[in-house]
């Protein structure tokens, strides 16, 4: 083979490489709530969406009645594809009494519109778009 076929073959392959399916990127930028009861709670507690995270949340509702969580959230960024990025959800809920649950759930997040995952009652994790702030 001579240099200058080995040089075209180079470039072809190289050509090839980026052209995948999806980027390693997020392209939309949000927040992780998590939302004590429904995804329209103004109570709970949030994080700037990163590649990946985790933070804790909870609720203490000072009524002997009600049943006090704490609740650790993960999230991960696993890629980008058409308009909208895609990302794994963990979480682990641990109520005051009974038993620890976990699950996760992949999502798309396209920036535009909000993600909803129902963990149970008590507890809502969403991704919202990240909404500029004074109007700006």
């Amino acid at each position: 083979m001579s240099n200058s076929t080995r040089v075209l073959l180079g470039v072809v392959t190289l050509a090839f490489v980026g052209c995948g399916g999806g980027s390693s990127l997020p392209q939309h930028a949000g927040v992780v709530f998590a939302h004590v009861g429904s995804a329209d709670s103004a109570t709970g507690t949030s994080h700037v969406l990163t590649d990946d995270g985790q933070f804790f949340a909870g609720f203490h509702y000072g009524d002997p009645q009600a049943t006090d969580w704490n609740a650790t959230i993960d999230w991960r960024f696993l890629k980008a594809n058409d308009a909208a990025d895609s990302y794994r959800l963990k979480w682990t809920f641990t109520p005051s009494s009974g038993a620890t649950a976990t699950g996760s759930s992949d999502v798309a997040f396209d920036g535009l519109a909000s993600v909803v995952v129902s963990v149970n009652d008590q507890l809502t994790i969403t991704i919202d778009p990240l909404r500029p702030q004074n109007g700006g």
